[in-house]
């Protein structure tokens, strides 16, 4: 078969059909895309694949590649690439589901920034930041997942779904022990990192709807994933709170009686 197997790097968008992306080192140059090394019929013998899968792979076996260039051109007309060569249009469902995916993870990003500066100092910044790295690794676990076709999936291809739901279970536990009962609607807001755990939660919610509706026109999405997804903008919402209160940040509530400011009176 001439059908490529291909690392499952989700912005297989710049894929150009696993031919337009020049990589230098390892084993790219002609069998390389920003997915990683092809094989196929024209691709190198099976002795220079790689051992395992994905580009944790890579990076233990020494040859995780180098991109020279990004751009390809072979999305200007509006489809994109899935990992194993499929192009469908960059508006399908598929595409919005796991770019907000990405979208979350970006958000996330936003909150570890705003954590650098408290890492030094406070011991629940640093064990939040040590949980967002790892959310943000399998966010793009999951984002290779929905970019790669049932078909063209690898033994060892990292997945989410329920381990990592209890792992995220387990987290909520750990910073709800820390917390005061919630007894009213609260709103976004509070310190900088607080307040972008809540943007990335609002994604996340979003994401989540997207999956739901993704798995009900493909099977192969695993409910492990929608579970892991529900998990996640549960933990960012108590993330928030939790490194709010640890900062003294006051809490908005929702107040549902609430008036517009007086007019302000000429002078």
């Amino acid at each position: 078969s001439s059908a490529f197997s291909v690392t499952a790097v989700y912005h297989a968008e710049r894929s150009a059909d696993f031919g337009g992306i020049s990589l230098s080192g390892g084993l790219c140059g002609a069998d390389c895309d920003i997915t990683g090394p092809r094989f196929g019929e024209n691709a190198r013998p099976a002795s220079s694949k790689p051992p395992g899968y994905g580009g944790a792979a890579f990076e233990s076996a020494g040859i995780m590649p180098k991109f020279t260039r990004i751009y390809t051109r072979t999305g200007d007309d509006g489809t994109t690439g899935l990992v194993g060569g499929q192009r469908i249009k960059k508006s399908s469902l598929r595409i919005e589901t796991y770019g907000t995916l990405d979208e979350t993870s970006g958000a996330i990003g936003l909150a570890r920034t705003a954590l650098r500066p408290l890492l030094a100092t406070h011991s629940r910044a640093r064990r939040l930041d040590r949980w967002l790295s790892w959310v943000q690794d399998m966010l793009f676990d999951l984002g290779s997942e929905l970019a790669t076709p049932a078909e063209s999936r690898r033994d060892g291809m990292p997945l989410a779904g329920d381990p990592q739901a209890r792992a995220l279970e387990r987290a909520i536990d750990e910073a709800q022990a820390d917390l005061q009962p919630l007894d009213r609607f609260i709103h976004p807001g509070g310190s900088y990192p607080g307040a972008f755990l809540h943007l990335a939660r609002a994604v996340c919610r979003r994401a989540e709807r997207l999956l739901v509706a993704l798995r009900e026109e493909d099977v192969s999405v695993s409910t492990g994933a929608v579970h892991c997804v529900n998990r996640l903008s549960d933990a960012l919402f108590v993330w928030s709170r939790w490194i709010n209160a640890e900062l003294d940040e006051p809490e908005y509530a929702w107040n549902p009686s609430t008036q517009p400011p007086e007019p302000i009176s000429p002078s």
